[in-house]
């Protein structure tokens, strides 16, 4: 039987102020405890756990300790400034009920009137809370999920959010990647930018042959469709997939530098590399290198006899875009 896989669910923005303009109500202890399970992305265990000492109001950060985590990784992580201020109206609180330093939380009922707040006893708060919202799938785990879908949107790196969240494993964090819609965003404006460049050549702009998609090396354009497949990208021998710009003049002067901001998603060689880092040395090495390979057009650097070029690599464009005055399309 097909195993099925499901996204954890979060809430919308408007389900999220509902929620909280019933918590508005709420004891101060129960509205920090909200206020920190999201802001530090806490588990159930990991919130109601947490000890007086665990705490840094100067620094506003916590300490989470391995033995009250999943993974059994400690880790300090920040909270924000208005969970701060509620903090300190409940430990103005908690003093009423005790000053011995221990268990952060109190449980306030008559049975067990300042003994540690339970796990069972937040949960029941949360409970109430969400039925009160008419939010009956939220839970205890729902704003852990809400604060690291929400660091996904913001751009967070994936080790980041790992850390953040006590992940011992990368895998778990992709669960809040995919959640967020980030990479399907990118994948999507990727998709689109190549979808307008064959719109560009269904609708005649390439009927003349000229090139309808390069890459803007700096210096020029290459228009070779294959280019990170290309042996010369760093290197370019001028072939006649180089269209060179008027602009030229002063670009090589800039060349290691502009080599150091080539794109992420081409990965290089070795000896590419070695160009970037080593400089000069391994930059004549790889031209000797590749002098007798032939180039996407043809021809070898040897036989096009023209010295090659050490490249800036900005971006994939595409013929839709508009040409600045004096310079080749």
């Amino acid at each position: 039987m097909a195993r099925l896989t499901k996204l954890p669910w979060i809430l919308g923005e408007q389900q999220w102020l509902d929620l909280l303009a019933v918590a508005r109500d709420e004891p101060v202890r129960n509205r920090v405890m909200l206020a920190l399970a999201y802001d530090a992305a806490l588990r159930r265990e990991e919130l109601c756990s947490l000890r007086t000492d665990d705490l840094d109001p100067a620094h506003r950060t916590l300490r989470i300790r391995a033995e009250t985590t999943k993974t059994r990784r400690e880790r300090v992580v920040p909270y924000s400034v208005a969970t701060g201020v509620l903090m300190s109206d409940y430990l103005t609180h908690r003093a009423t009920i005790s000053r011995a330093r221990g268990p952060l939380f109190l449980s306030e009922s008559r049975r067990n009137y300042g003994q540690p707040l339970t796990l069972w006893t937040w949960s029941k708060v949360i409970r109430r809370v969400a039925l009160a919202a008419d939010l009956p799938r939220f839970s205890t785990h729902t704003t852990r999920h809400l604060c690291l879908t929400d660091l996904a949107r913001m751009g967070w790196e994936l080790h980041a959010i790992a850390s953040f969240a006590g992940h011992r494993s990368t895998e778990s964090t992709l669960t809040y990647i995919h959640l967020s819609g980030r990479d399907l965003a990118e994948k999507l404006n990727q998709g689109m930018q190549q979808i307008h460049s064959r719109e560009a050549v269904a609708s005649g702009a390439a009927a003349s042959g000229e090139p309808w998609q390069y890459y803007d090396l700096g210096h020029g354009w290459c228009t070779y469709t294959f280019f990170e497949q290309c042996q010369h990208r760093m290197a370019c021998a001028r072939c006649d997939f180089c269209t060179p710009k008027e602009s030229s003049k002063g670009q090589l002067l800039e060349a290691k530098d502009n080599l150091r901001k080539m794109l992420a998603n081409i990965p290089l060689t070795d000896d590419e590399r070695a160009a970037v880092d080593d400089g000069q040395t391994a930059l004549d090495k790889l031209l000797e290198r590749l002098a007798d390979i032939p180039t996407p057009a043809g021809p070898t650097p040897s036989q096009i006899g023209a010295p090659a070029t050490l490249l800036q690599v900005i971006d994939l464009t595409t013929r839709t875009r508009s040409c600045r005055s004096g310079e080749p399309c």
